[in-house]
């Protein structure tokens, strides 16, 4: 049986999945203590409407800490830390014991981040980053989001990888998906080019 697992992570997301193989795939990562501001914000407005501007005000000067913020919203959902959430999971029997493969669904660092870690602390077989030139703006980055735009950009630029990176395009058949009855619908090199030229 399939189970899929969808992690509240605050913002972007991470998605695993444990194949009948044993297997485990994780799609995108976002490793974080808090949500992101516009985040934070969009929660506040759907859930207290009427206090929300006072709240977050509130917030902004200090007068109001992140949790007592969510609680006033009655937004009582814990945010879930991929990493042990993933490591649990590589111990249970018949999985195996590092991630199978790694997915990135794009290079934007709500859903790349905790990526060292993963690797340092769970591991991972194959990557799978298709080519792509985008930047990131380094002074908007913590001391760990910039090693895990290093290890994103050592998949994707083939920069010394310690693991198999993958580059399946629609309709491709491959030695690292086809075995768990995975089929590639897309990207195809069209969509490719139009991401990129969008950034």
């Amino acid at each position: 049986m399939i189970r899929v697992h969808v992690l509240n992570v605050g913002r972007g997301d991470c998605i695993v999945v444990e194949f009948p193989s044993g297997r485990l795939t994780v799609v995108d990562m976002n490793r974080s203590e808090k949500m992101d501001a516009d985040s934070l914000a969009e929660v506040i407005q759907t859930w207290n409407p009427s206090g929300a501007a006072n709240d977050r005000l509130f917030y902004g000067a200090g007068m109001l800490g992140y949790k007592t913020l969510l609680q006033r919203a009655g937004y009582d959902i814990e945010l879930t830390d991929p990493i042990p959430y993933i490591k649990a999971l590589t111990q249970r029997p018949n999985n195996t014991d590092k991630v199978f493969r790694f997915i990135s669904t794009h290079p934007h660092m709500d859903h790349l981040t905790g990526i060292a870690d993963l690797m340092q602390k769970v591991g991972m077989t194959n990557a799978w980053v298709l080519p792509n030139s985008y930047t990131q703006d380094f002074s908007k980055l913590s001391e760990s989001q910039k090693a895990d735009w290093a290890l994103y950009r050592s998949f994707r630029d083939n920069l010394q990888c310690t693991v198999t990176v993958v580059r399946p395009f629609a309709r491709d058949t491959g030695d690292y998906w086809t075995e768990d009855g995975i089929k590639i619908l897309g990207p195809n090199p069209a969509l490719l080019k139009t991401a990129n030229d969008n950034n």
